[in-house]
């Protein structure tokens, strides 16, 4: 099955277990939901679209399946995310889930950011204020995380600030001279970091060679 497809049927599943909804509640499907700058729509939301792009406020949880999203302006709750692609250069004001290929954001997240997705980007401008955990073909953290940082995946570039402690696991890890990891780093990979890391963790560092599933399986 198509990683595509697969997220149309994960949500699909979840929306059916969804509780009954409120007065306030809305249930959308349409080519396109919007909330224009300097606009306020109050209420839970759980939209079927093409594109969903959010430059006013919504008041409330943003569940949505869609091609595109853009969060520019403001959700004032959770945000859940199902497809191809989403960019956050506004704020949201707690835990966003996403499934999607491109995840970037450059904006403020008030809480866990919690990502399945091909490559995640968190802009030098992005902020997490909680932990940050991807599962991912590739990601780039340039931002700051307040929490802990935890990455699964192919290649992951860290040259940001995390408050606590980075797990990793990686086939590729460039760790920048200028990041800054308050805690422990622990990273498994097919070989040691080349670079000295005092400067950059404060707490301790701990290497696991990466095992080969071919070998692993002899």
């Amino acid at each position: 099955m198509k990683p595509l497809n697969l997220i149309v049927v994960l949500l699909a599943l979840a929306v059916t277990g969804l509780p009954a909804a409120a007065d306030s509640d809305q249930f959308c499907k349409a080519q396109s939901v919007t909330v224009r700058s300097g606009e306020t729509r109050s209420g839970d939301s759980y939209s079927l679209a093409t594109n969903i792009d959010v430059a006013g406020t919504h008041d409330g949880d943003l569940w949505a399946l869609a091609q595109t999203a853009l969060i520019s302006g403001e959700v004032r709750g959770d945000l859940l995310f199902f497809g191809q692609s989403i960019e956050i250069s506004g704020t949201v004001a707690d835990s966003v889930r996403i499934w999607a290929n491109g995840v970037t954001v450059t904006g403020l997240i008030d809480g866990d950011l919690i990502v399945f997705g091909n490559q995640v980007n968190l802009h030098p401008r992005g902020h997490v204020t909680g932990n940050l955990v991807a599962v991912a073909g590739s990601a780039i953290v340039e931002g700051q995380v307040d929490g802990d940082l935890r990455f699964t995946g192919g290649k992951v570039a860290v040259g940001g600030t995390i408050g606590r402690d980075a797990v990793i696991e990686a086939d590729g890890i460039d760790l920048d001279p200028e990041a800054r990891i308050g805690g422990d780093l622990e990273y498994t990979a097919r070989k040691p970091l080349e670079i000295d890391t005092s400067e950059i963790v404060a707490g301790e560092v701990r290497f696991e060679e990466e095992v080969d599933d071919e070998k692993d399986d002899e």
